[in-house]
């Protein structure tokens, strides 16, 4: 019997595609657990989660790999801006790669008491494997603790 093929989602792929620079807040469930936070460029995640990083521990060796990121940003957009017809077959394929992961910054998740962890306004850089996404709604989501 032939393995299911997961059936892509369109408008979810558009949302990736725009690369998280119209500012979406998206609410993702997958396999029972509840993330919630921004789409954010993947050269946006890393950049953040590597400042984040050397402000918690002041890593030199970040830094070098922050000033790698953005040749290779660069690069991207210089190949991206390209007409198709100037593009060799590798640059082709680079800019036409699926998108594997989405990407989120201030990301919060749920836990078994409904409460979002981490607690407070600042959340954590997370990657979600796109066909690991059960389910997902556009929104952040909150918690109310209801008076009782």
């Amino acid at each position: 019997m032939a393995k299911n093929k997961r059936v892509p989602d369109f408008m979810l792929e558009t949302f990736l595609e725009s690369g998280g620079g119209i500012g979406l807040s998206i609410t993702l469930f997958v396999k029972g657990v509840v993330i919630t936070g921004n789409i954010t460029k993947v050269s946006d995640f890393y950049r953040k989660a590597v400042v984040e990083q050397l402000d918690v521990d002041g890593s030199v060796g970040l830094e070098d790999f922050a000033k790698e990121l953005a040749e290779e940003e660069a690069e991207y957009k210089r190949i991206s801006d390209l007409p198709d017809e100037e593009r060799t077959e590798d640059q082709r394929k680079a800019v036409a790669a699926p998108h594997n992961f989405i990407n989120l910054t201030d990301a919060h998740y749920q836990i078994g008491d409904g409460s979002l962890v981490p607690g407070g306004e600042k959340g954590l850089n997370v990657r979600v494997r796109a066909e690991a996404v059960d389910a997902w709604v556009l929104g952040r989501m909150s918690v109310e603790r209801r008076a009782g």
